[in-house]
């Protein structure tokens, strides 16, 4: 294992860095010209994203009168801001991110869900059952179990988020010891480059580079989304609460295309596969060797609160989180 550099600690609060005062004005709409009300959509490419390119294609967002326009970023630090500068009308992120930025008094709303890590009604699958994400190493790694990865040095898509947050915990519920790790910023594409050079002792991906980095020969060690909290919520879609009080009738217009999106998705998981490379880098053929999440229209709110609960524990933020200041329905 390699010698691991001491951390240097990086501030929660880094993910509303430069938000404050960044929140729009300009909420109005244009039309096309079919009449329908053009909505900008930012999202990220990883296999999660299926449905929402599924009820552009099916008609289900034209069906409510929305001109569904998504634009994808490589990463999801710019969506934040962008959305809330009214750049962009909906953007897709997890729930840490969104619970970090309305502790910071930033105005959002939760609009609609994303994916889930599997069904919240059914126990944690076993170690050995394939899922959506992992933590995987070199096939030459001492590394084999959670209490192997004490000093190691582990790359993630993104800190102070959901994925650093829930690998901290997966690797403390399977005997290691997650305060002696170093974790570091890098995008999945740098990931398998980086695990191969031996710059990172541990590599956690999600679809589509999960699968790749089993592919590549990788070993699964760990998979942080499903194996903490039964049917993670780890994507929403919000917009700004500025957006959400001017256009009411179009944030529940996407929210009911989307819902029967996610619903499709989850039915057809073929037509799921078949829409990820339309917007990722994948082949048709990778496509269908990867593993999907769960999608629901319903928000697992509980594994919110989990969370909430879980970025206290975790030092990424002083005091609990509050799940009601994102959630539009307050009625759980």
């Amino acid at each position: 294992m390699r010698v691991r550099v001491p951390p240097v600690l990086a501030a929660a609060t880094a993910v509303v860095v430069g938000l404050t005062g960044c929140t729009g004005t300009d909420t109005t709409l244009a039309t096309n010209d079919d009449g329908l009300t053009v909505v900008d959509v930012a999202t990220i490419p990883v296999a999660e994203a299926a449905p929402l390119y599924m009820g552009i294609e099916m008609g289900y967002f034209a069906d409510e009168g929305l001109d569904v326009r998504p634009e994808v970023s490589s990463g999801g630090a710019a969506l934040l801001p962008a959305v809330l500068k009214s750049d962009m009308h909906i953007g897709w992120a997890n729930p840490v991110t969104l619970l970090l930025a309305s502790q910071q008094g930033i105005d959002l709303s939760v609009v609609a869900s994303g994916a889930l890590s599997g069904d919240p009604d059914a126990p944690l699958p076993p170690p050995e059952e394939p899922t959506f994400d992992l933590l995987s190493v070199a096939p030459d790694s001492d590394i084999t179990e959670a209490a192997d990865l004490d000093g190691a040095v582990i790359g993630v898509a993104s800190l102070n988020s959901i994925v650093d947050l829930t690998l901290k915990a997966s690797i403390d519920a399977h005997g290691g010891d997650s305060d002696t790790v170093e974790i570091v910023e890098l995008s999945s594409a740098e990931q398998a480059v980086a695990l191969a050079q031996g710059r990172i002792d541990a590599a956690k991906t999600a679809e589509p580079f999960a699968t790749a980095m089993v592919e590549e020969g990788n070993i699964p060690v760990l998979r942080p989304y499903t194996d903490t909290v039964p049917g993670l919520q780890n994507a929403m879609f919000f917009t700004s609460g500025a957006f959400q009080e001017d256009n009411p009738e179009v944030v529940d217009a996407f929210r009911r295309a989307m819902n029967r999106s996610l619903e499709t998705a989850q039915e057809d998981p073929d037509e799921a596969r078949a829409m990820i490379p339309t917007y990722t880098d994948i082949t048709p053929e990778q496509a269908e060797s990867i593993n999907l999440p769960y999608w629901s229209p319903d928000i697992n709110w509980d594994s919110v609160d989990e969370l909430a609960d879980m970025m206290v524990e975790y030092d990424m933020a002083h005091t609990r989180p509050d799940p009601d200041l994102i959630d539009p329905g307050v009625d759980r």
